[in-house]
Formats: C-alpha cells, sequence, structure tokens
C-alpha cells in the first residue's frame, strides 16, 4: 500500500512539473509587457532590466545571471541593443533558449536600413570608447517595439515560440495572442488618428530611438540631439542644430528621462522651444501587462501636447 501511495506521489509530482509553464526572462519593459499578454493565465514573465538601467550598456547582478541561467527562454532585442547579453549568452550556450527579434526572418524582413548623420564630435578629452554597436552603426535600427506592426509581430513570434516550449497550454498562446493582436488594431487606429494632424512637422528629440514610430505614422521630419546616447555633443554639432531647427522653424524640442535635460534645456531657452519628454522604454510605467499600451499613449499625449497648434 505504501509502494502504490509512493508512486502514486512521484507520478502527481512529475506531472505537475511537466504542466509548469515555460521560465522567461525578458530584457526590457515593452517586450515584457507583450510576452505577459501572450503569458496571461498561465505564467510570469521575469523582467531582466528596470526602468533605471541603460539596454546599451549595463551589467548583470549575481541576481540577474542566476536568472538567466534558470530561463527556459530569453527574449531581447538583438546585440544591437543589448549587447551586453552576447557574451552572456555565448558563454552558457543558450542559442536554443533565447529568441533574438533582430534575427529573426519575420522581424527581418520589414526592416528598412536606418539612415546615418553624421556623427557628432565629442567634447575635447571625451573617451571615444564605447562598448555597444546602436543603430547608426550598423545600420540597423533597434527600437522595433515602437512600431505596432512589429509589435503584432513580435506577439505572434512569442505565442509560437510558447507554444513550442509549452504544448499543453498552445491553446492559450494562441488565443491570448489573438486577443492582444485585436487590442493592438484598436490602439493603432486611434492613435493614427490623434497624430494625423502632426504630420510633416519637424522636431527634435535628444537621440535617434524613434524611427519606428515615426515611420509608422509619417510623423517628422525629426533631427537628434545625438545619434549615441552615451556620448557628449561638441560645440560644432551643437551649433549646427542650432542652424537647423531655425531653418526648419522647429517648435519642440524633447528630451528623454534617462538623460540629463541641461542640453535640450539651453536649445530651447536659446531658440524660443518648447520642451516635452519622449520615453521609448516606459521608464516611469509599472511593468505588466498594460504597460506597452500606456508607453505608445504616453509618446502620442507628448507629441500632441508640444506640436498642436
Amino acid at each position: 500500500m505504501m509502494k502504490i501511495f509512493f508512486f502514486g506521489l512521484c507520478w502527481l509530482s512529475a506531472t505537475i512539473a511537466l504542466a509548469a509553464p515555460p521560465q522567461v526572462v525578458v530584457s526590457i519593459k515593452p517586450l515584457h509587457s507583450l510576452a505577459a499578454n501572450v503569458m496571461a493565465g498561465i505564467g510570469e514573465p521575469a523582467l531582466l532590466l528596470e526602468a533605471n538601467r541603460s539596454p546599451h550598456n549595463f551589467s548583470l547582478k549575481p541576481s540577474d545571471r542566476r536568472l538567466l541561467e534558470q530561463a527556459d527562454l530569453l527574449v531581447w532585442v538583438g546585440r544591437e541593443m543589448e549587447r551586453p547579453l552576447l557574451k552572456v549568452i555565448e558563454a552558457a550556450g543558450k542559442g536554443a533558449g533565447q529568441l533574438e527579434l533582430l534575427r529573426q526572418p519575420t522581424i527581418r524582413e520589414f526592416m528598412p536600413k536606418a539612415e546615418p548623420e553624421p556623427e557628432p564630435e565629442p567634447e575635447p578629452g571625451h573617451d571615444h570608447g564605447h562598448e555597444h554597436e546602436h543603430a547608426q552603426h550598423t545600420g540597423l535600427d533597434p527600437h522595433i517595439w515602437l512600431s505596432p506592426e512589429m509589435a503584432k509581430g513580435i506577439t505572434g513570434l512569442l505565442a509560437t515560440e510558447l507554444a513550442r516550449l509549452d504544448p499543453a497550454n498552445a491553446p492559450r498562446y494562441q488565443a491570448n495572442a489573438a486577443d492582444t493582436l485585436e487590442r493592438l488594431n484598436r490602439l493603432d487606429q486611434d492613435l493614427g488618428v490623434r497624430l494625423e494632424p502632426l504630420r510633416g512637422k519637424p522636431y527634435l528629440v535628444y537621440h535617434a530611438a524613434y524611427g519606428w514610430f515615426e515611420r509608422h505614422y509619417g510623423l517628422g521630419p525629426t533631427t537628434a540631439l545625438t545619434l549615441n546616447p552615451e556620448r557628449q555633443l561638441g560645440a560644432a554639432s551643437v551649433q549646427r542644430l542650432r542652424q537647423q531647427a531655425s531653418a526648419q522653424g522647429m517648435q519642440c524640442i524633447f528630451n528623454e528621462p534617462q538623460f540629463s535635460p541641461k542640453l535640450a534645456q539651453r536649445l530651447a531657452e536659446d531658440l524660443g522651444l518648447r520642451q516635452g519628454v519622449l520615453d521609448p522604454l516606459g521608464a516611469e510605467l509599472v511593468a505588466g501587462k498594460e504597460a506597452y499600451f500606456a508607453l505608445l499613449e504616453n509618446l502620442t499625449d507628448a507629441l500632441v501636447g508640444c506640436l498642436k497648434p
């Protein structure tokens, strides 16, 4: 009798273990939000980088490494964005357990080449060295989540990969993905209506992060204060920006919460520009299902609030 009870317990434990959802780690908050929607009611993805950590240049804490070691799936944009992850993945041999979005055919087929601008010179004495390869260094714009169309593609990829890892819950992943796509479509339509009057209005942004959003909604032309947010601008570059903003009749300049506002404030005062804040990562948003939708709504609110007549 005891043997039967023991083997029954073992069978039950094995069944529960098999039924457990995959452990998913997602690099940045916008992607984490999409994953949370696809996994709703099944499991909770873990967020690797909180709002105060730049995806371009970060160091992994021991707790981060443990999280990655235990993960069944790592979801990240790619080496053009979260470059420090590349060495960790290669060292851990996690090639089969990671979804690098910029290397997925369904994403790459929609990838236009970024339009490089001349690199601004650094201030005298500023270190030229930096580890990450940003969008303009590689020809790829890695901020793909800012396009609702790309978000739909990412949602589909997540559902497919999760269903492969967890076949028992495949129908639920697909159903969640369908609900997410429907909501993304509604959001896209609403934002398109709100942003339509802003087409063709030039403005300044802190760094070249918004190409996907701008192309999708026909915004711009825009000028970036810097192509690489880790570098400082030299005096000649600042003067060029002044001339360009004045010649194009720009009305607004947008900073980002992760960076010092001093340069944007100085240019705004010199040129009489209105100031706004654009946040491509959702630094102040609570991580979870709502974060992605709030992120795009906040971008739209900021643009409309500053650029409206």
